[in-house]
């Protein structure tokens, strides 16, 4: 799953209880009858209440409720009913009566096991769903199911005399629950008189749509029925269990059916509902389903962990006007004579898969299929709103060539029938890798070229190459629990990259990654708070925190370094061995360290320092990551290394402690002034290990006397940070300002300047150096390094920001900046790459932060024709955020308003109503601020609840936003609480964000008071919670620590530039294409442009 956005967002879930603590003892006490009599009274006034409110409260979104024939078949049976049902609906009516009944709620003792029983589980299920969309007469937004899964038991005895299954939010027929023991020896898939043909004549389906024909020969035996004693519902395990009259047999197959029914929530998980408008407008409904990691059981009693692996039979009931779509392609279609304008429609079974994986969309969306390429191939096809299908062109266009790669990668070919990629409005994560059913957010599969910049073309790719790669890793072979999370979202970040260089090869993905992935993530992973990425996980809300940067970032870094140790011949074939050893199963991260260490052993002189599971288990078992020291000796020529843990919270403050004991196996690559050919072999030439406690010795590395440069961690393929003895860093700023720069390949010099800021951030580095090595970006013209300097540059940029140095700040960024700015222009060129684009807009986007002033002014002059244009906007694609954003920054009410009309009508283009909701934040007006808080929070509002997140992570970009949002949380927390503490993906942004951008002392005692008057109700958000904390108090510590130094630096460097205007700008070249595997080289680099028409360069 590919979390949405920057790929730093998703979707979070529900935390499972907790300890029940009471504030106060004492009280009254009454008998045990007169307590039995008022629970009863008390049960008996819910219960009509409950009545009363769902069948005469009106139906949400403006439905105006059952029909009385409706009404009088709801009452009759305790069910949701819709248009055209009686009381002979073809699927189960409400709960009923019958056996034993007992519901448990949280315990207030030691943690309880949330796990399934391992001794019951599941071969195959048959799933009957009707959901009630689309009917503005009658839309009650419910569904109606039946389950009828086949189980079997691992181990004779009691453990096998119940069967529990998971269940949320679903009201069970417990009266219908039954379980028969199938025919010895066969289950119910091959079975002539399996229970799913009793599902087909009970709900309608003709003996034809049975997924396997009835056998002629002679009539099938009556299946024995074993008694359901007694059922119990758990609330904190989200399970319910069924007590059988007698254990099942080892060996033997049963068949359990269990009717149910819910609601189409509005969470956008498990089985929900979502809409859209279309140009006439007229309001469309879908039915959508999202259930990694746990919300499967939000739509269907299952076994909802990923090694309780099944095949999965859907039926689904829709209305003729509208479709469906699944997994599997759509075996046939029936009319329901029972419900007038209502057909099933009938899905083949799927492979072997875990619950997470099951999709549906009940939709009126319109498809599009790739030509088929081969008899081979599989169907390849779009799903999208029909006036926005056309935008889906450039996700088709990809998507095959993308599978057909991965087909050749892998060495395995692609196991379904068919691949499907919806664009639902509403979905919550970036997308999610269903198998053979792929969903996406609209803005991260649907493409405009004519309002979709160079920077959404890029997403759309890598998030379609990241959902396909789950088809190997993660659908055909699944981790074995959440706690290798990271096998799957590493590996499927990691090869995402691979992918994309496949299809777009002038986009240089494989610079990118460091930027991309290993920047942000090695701050993340400097704090306290961070966590391995193999972590212990139970509860759901537990399991939904995982779903985080470390597992996607730093485990497709730490794939990377491996590629890059291994050689990418060992690692592919290990990559092959895994899959193929593991098809359709489970796995862990000691069998796929087994299959690379296997592929290994057959490759000769491959350097190694131990097995592949000694070396990676210092990377996945524990938090953080090294920081090599670099101490040369200029006159032997050798070099001694040692390392430390890295954290930004540094060695001397902030609660500091020695991190030494703390050791990694380190690859290290490395090249000197010498040899520059190993800038292009990514190879370890040694290894750091712990073993090495006093440092490790590395000799002849330059001539004895030699004062040429030496770079550390070639390209940034090792996951860790470099610093250097102060003479190497002076080589290093001097090649970077006066050397060739095609020399050193764009990922080093992106390496250079993270590690230098970085390493002053946490007090290892004088800042001086640091900034003095960023000087040599007025020749700079890649996109990587800049897009590394901004990174570290927008961290000082919201610590100065309120203080009076920050004139000068501003006035450093225009003048590294203004050269490059010059060159690129302000308008696209035929000519340009699209690195070259995304250099434009970073670099010009904060020039206008820095306020320069002829930028501003061109800005201004935008936005007014943009306002004045009665068709196509004259504001350059990848520029019109920027556009927008300063003229709701430096402008008033006007052109907020402006803004906010154009948003409320951008229904139908969501690439521009991203860029207009996020420019709607840019105002410094605290009014307008406040009045976007409020709208993101607003349930049925103009902003989607998954767009709410972009209003807040907005925040952080606005000085003003920063103050007022944490004061506005903290007024109306109880609010928020009620709200979203379902909804964590949203609460645990509101969190985070309305805590970033406050950096004072001030500030850190009011949130530490915050948190502390509302402790208990932050469980959803527990890591994010601790991680906001903890960067805030870094933010506190940094101000005390390295603001005098930082400001002294920025006013010398503002005295000794002021001097004329640079000289006309030529850029220097960088190489075409940076190594994808270890030890390849890169093409020649492209001859020196004239300086009087620069050409454009590789990025």
């Amino acid at each position: 799953m590919a979390l949405s956005g920057s790929r730093t967002e998703f979707l979070a879930g529900d935390t499972l209880g907790g300890d029940i603590q009471y504030g106060r003892s004492g009280g009254c006490f009454v008998s045990t009858r007169r307590g039995i009599m008022c629970a009863l009274l008390v049960a008996a006034a819910l219960v009509l209440v409950g009545l009363l409110v769902f069948y005469l409260a009106p139906c949400p979104h403006g439905g105006q409720g059952a029909s009385a024939a409706n009404g009088t078949a709801a009452q009759a049976t305790g069910g949701p009913a819709e248009g055209g049902d009686t009381a002979s609906s073809v699927l189960p009516e409400g709960p009923g009566g019958g056996d034993a009944s007992t519901e448990t709620t949280p315990s207030s003792g030691a943690p309880v096991n949330l796990r399934l029983p391992k001794e019951v589980r599941p071969r195959y299920y048959s799933i009957w769903l009707q959901p009630f969309i689309g009917d503005p007469a009658s839309n009650n937004f419910t569904f109606k199911g039946l389950v009828d899964v086949e189980v079997f038991c691992e181990s004779a005895g009691e453990a096998c005399a119940s069967v529990s299954l998971h269940a949320r939010e679903l009201n069970v027929s417990w009266d219908e629950v039954s379980l028969r023991l199938l025919p010895a020896g066969v289950s119910s898939v091959e079975a002539p008189g399996r229970a799913g043909r009793a599902i087909g004549k009970k709900y309608n389906a003709s003996a034809d749509n049975a997924s396997a024909p009835a056998a002629a020969a002679a009539p099938a035996p009556t299946p024995e029925t074993i008694a359901v004693t007694a059922h119990a519902k758990s609330a904190e395990k989200d399970m319910i269990t069924f007590s059988l009259a007698k254990p099942m047999e080892v060996g033997r197959n049963y068949s359990l059916e269990i009717p149910f029914w819910g609601n189409l929530s509005t969470s956008l998980s498990g089985f929900y509902r979502s809409h859209y408008t279309e140009r006439t407008g007229t309001e469309k409904w879908l039915a959508v389903t999202h259930f990694e990691p746990t919300y499967a059981r939000r739509a269907f009693p299952c076994f909802d962990e990923p090694a309780m692996k099944a095949r999965f039979e859907l039926h689904v009931a829709r209305r003729q006007a509208a479709s469906s779509v699944s997994n599997m392609p759509l075996r046939s279609t029936e009319a329901i004579p029972e419900q007038p304008g209502w057909v099933w429609d009938h899905y083949p079974p799927s492979p072997i898969m875990s619950s997470y994986l099951v999709a549906l969309v009940v939709s009126e969306l319109a498809s599009k299929s790739a030509p088929v390429t081969s008899p081979t191939s599989p169907a390849f096809d779009v799903v999208a709103r029909p006036d926005l299908l056309p935008t889906a062109d450039y996700a088709l266009s990809i998507g095959p060539r993308i599978l057909d790669h991965y087909s050749d990668y892998f060495n395995i070919s692609y196991p379904l029938p068919k691949v499907t990629m919806a664009a639902v409005p509403d979905f919550a994560a970036g997308a999610m890798e269903n198998w053979g059913l792929v969903l996406y957010r609209e803005s991260l599969m649907l493409f405009n070229s004519s309002i979709s910049t160079a920077q959404s073309q890029q997403s759309v790719a890598s998030v379609v190459a990241h959902e396909l790669a789950h088809q190997w890793f993660g659908n055909l072979v699944t981790m074995d629990w959440w706690s290798d999370l990271w096998l799957n979202e590493g590996f499927a970040t990691y090869v995402s990259y691979i992918g994309v260089n496949h299809v777009e090869p002038t986009w240089h993905m494989l610079d990118k990654i460091v930027t991309e992935q290993m920047h942000p993530v090695l701050e993340t992973d400097a704090l306290n708070s961070s966590h391995p990425v193999s972590v212990e996980v139970q509860n759901p809300a537990q399991i939904s925190e995982a779903f985080d940067e470390v597992s996607y970032n730093k485990g497709a870094c730490l794939i990377r370094m491996l590629n890059h140790s291994l050689t990418e011949e060992v690692f592919r074939s290990g990559l092959t061995n895994y899959l193929i050893k593991w098809t359709w199963s489970n796995a862990n991260q000691d069998d796929l360290w087994a299959s690379l260490t296997e592929a290994a052993g057959n490759v000769s002189g491959l350097l190694l320092p131990a097995s592949v599971k000694a070396v990676m288990e210092t990377w996945t078992l524990q938090k953080g990551y090294p920081v090599v020291m670099v101490r040369r000796d200029y006159t032997a020529g050798s070099l001694h290394l040692s390392q430390r843990q890295f954290k930004l919270e540094g060695t001397d403050g902030a609660g500091a402690r020695d991190d030494r004991a703390l050791s990694w196996y380190v690859p290290v690559s490395y090249a000197t002034g010498e040899d520059v050919k190993w800038l292009q072999d990514t190879r370890p030439r040694a290894w750091l290990t712990p073993e090495h406690r006093d440092g490790l010795n590395i000799s002849s590395v330059t001539a004895p006397g030699s004062n040429t440069w030496l770079l550390l961690n070639v390209q940034q393929t090792g996951y860790y940070r470099v610093n250097y003895d102060s003479a190497n860093w002076r080589l290093l700023s001097d090649l970077l300002q006066t050397g060739p720069l095609e020399t050193v390949p764009a990922a080093s010099r992106a390496q250079l300047l993270s590690d230098a800021l970085n390493l002053a951030r946490a007090g290892l580095l004088n800042y001086d150096t640091a900034l003095n090595l960023t000087s040599y970006l007025s020749r700079e013209t890649d996109a990587v390094p800049w897009k590394a300097f901004v990174r570290a540059y927008s961290f000082l940029d919201d610590m100065l920001r309120d203080s009076r140095e920050y004139t000068h700040l501003q006035a450093y960024a225009r003048r590294l900046m203004g050269p490059v700015a010059q060159w690129l222009g302000r308008e696209a060129r035929p000519a340009d790459t699209l690195p070259q684009r995304q250099l434009r807009a970073t670099v010009l986007a904060r020039l206008l932060r820095a306020e320069e002033p002829d930028l501003l002014n061109w800005a201004r002059a935008q936005f007014a024709l943009w306002l004045n244009a009665s068709d196509a906007n004259p504001i350059p694609v990848d520029l019109r955020f920027e556009v927008y954003c300063a003229a709701a920054r430096y402008g008033g009410e006007r052109e907020w308003a402006a803004l906010e009309a154009r948003f409320r009508a951008s229904d139908q283009l969501p690439a521009e109503r991203s860029y207009l909701l996020r420019a709607l934040m840019c105002t410094r007006l605290p009014h307008l601020v406040t009045t976007m808080l409020e709208r993101s929070l607003e349930e049925g509002g103009d902003i989607r609840l998954q767009d709410s997140i972009y209003v807040w992570r907005s925040i952080t970009q606005n000085p003003v936003a920063s103050y007022i949002a944490f004061r506005y949380v903290r007024q109306n927390w109880d609010s928020i609480y009620a709200r979203y503490s379902k909804v964590p993906f949203v609460l645990k942004e509101v969190l985070r964000s309305s805590i970033e951008g406050l950096s004072t002392e001030l500030d850190l005692k009011d949130v530490l008071e915050f948190f502390k008057l509302h402790e208990g109700q932050f469980s959803v958000a527990a890591r994010t919670v601790q991680q906001a904390l903890e960067k805030l108090r870094l933010r506190v510590h940094w101000r005390a620590r390295h603001h005098a130094q930082l400001t002294a630096w920025l006013r010398q460097d503002s005295a000794a530039s002021a001097a004329p205007a640079p000289t006309a700008f030529t850029p220097t070249p960088t190489p075409a294409t940076t190594p994808a595997a270890s030890g390849s080289s890169t093409a020649p680099a492209s001859p020196a442009p004239a300086a009087s028409t620069p050409a454009p360069v590789a990025g």
